[in-house]
């Protein structure tokens, strides 16, 4: 959760740019383009999706990035 935030609020301030800024400074800090992204999309869920946010806390990085996907089964998205 706390990685996502962080990665979100970077791409917000670093994104419109149009130059790239924000993926260079990823990698530049040891994230991978699809890593940082998995990230930032499991926050997006969490915040938009969960009224508990503490919920999260609790669900391994990898559930949370198959359910913040927009092609995961509604059945698994309901589950959280």
């Amino acid at each position: 959760m706390a990685i996502g935030k962080e990665l979100k609020e970077a791409q917000d301030r670093l994104a419109n740019n149009k130059t790239g800024t924000f993926q260079a400074w990823v990698t530049s800090i040891g994230f991978s383009k699809p890593n940082a992204y998995n990230y930032i999309q499991a926050y997006d869920y969490i915040v938009q999706n969960m009224d508990d946010i503490s919920v999260a806390e609790n669900i391994q990085p990898s559930l949370l990035f198959a359910i913040s996907k927009s092609s995961a089964p509604a059945e698994l998205q309901k589950l959280y």
